[in-house]
């Protein structure tokens, strides 16, 4: 007897649609051993990725027993997910279901260094390695002087932080490389004469450059979140959400 192969719809929006499509992957993947299924039975699921547009505009003609898989907190989910009984959650990141409605989701908080740390490990356990970031925030340094007009490339022994030294009537200030061209136009924007607008412009490059590290930093390490729920889902909870 063959047997009738499951169909799931992921939703995502623009931002998640990545790590919906990450997730169709895995269970594309014929990765079964020949004693042990992992994750879905290989060919068991036929999975197909939706826009949140797409589906509410579906919406009415999807029936109840179809499975459907919200991936981040989006318009379309508010009004299942709250319902929903959590299976897993572990360092801002959870699923759960319940009946054919499920969702995985990760928190907007950023993990702290400690929780950071116990992630990467979590991750070694299923298999999944990622790039560890160093979680240290980049700092602005006073510089031994140099002749006016050198700039530097350098990478900052103290954080890891690639960084370049910025010439100054008063000494060189250390910038993050991405943000020297954005800490250049905050300075030349502050108003003021000598040392005032001098003074004015490196706290606006400042701000700026912490500002930005820290949502660069928040980014990538979401982005490892969802891409290691994605597997953590896909080994442990789906077949499980599937059989629903």
């Amino acid at each position: 007897m063959i047997k009738q192969t499951k169909k799931l719809i992921i939703v995502c929006d623009e931002k998640t649609e990545g790590y919906a499509n990450y997730l169709r992957q895995l269970i594309s993947t014929n990765d079964d051993k020949e004693d042990k299924v992992v994750g879905l039975a290989d060919g068991s699921v036929d999975a197909a990725v939706w826009l949140e547009t797409d589906y509410l505009a579906n919406k009415v003609k999807i029936s109840s027993n179809e499975h459907i898989l919200f991936v981040g907190n989006t318009k379309a989910s508010k009004s299942e997910t709250s319902s929903m009984i959590v299976r897993f959650e572990k360092f801002g990141m959870k699923y759960g279901w319940l009946g054919k409605r499920g969702m995985m989701v990760v928190d907007n908080d950023m993990l702290k260094p400690e929780e950071y740390d116990q992630f990467i490990e979590l991750c070694l356990g299923y298999e999944t390695t990622f790039e560890k970031i160093a979680m240290k925030k980049s700092k602005l340094k006073e510089l031994v002087h140099k002749p006016e007009g050198l700039i530097d490339n350098k990478v900052d022994e103290d954080d890891g932080q690639e960084v370049v030294e910025v010439p100054d009537t008063d000494g060189k200030k250390k910038l993050s490389n991405a943000l020297v061209a954005v800490g250049k136009i905050a300075a030349e924007a502050a108003v003021g004469v000598g040392g005032i607008g001098q003074a004015v412009g490196v706290a606006a490059s400042k701000g700026i450059v912490d500002g930005i590290n820290k949502i660069q930093l928040h980014n990538k390490i979401k982005d490892q979140q969802y891409r290691a729920l994605a597997v953590i889902l896909y080994i442990d909870g789906l077949s499980e959400f599937m059989e629903g």
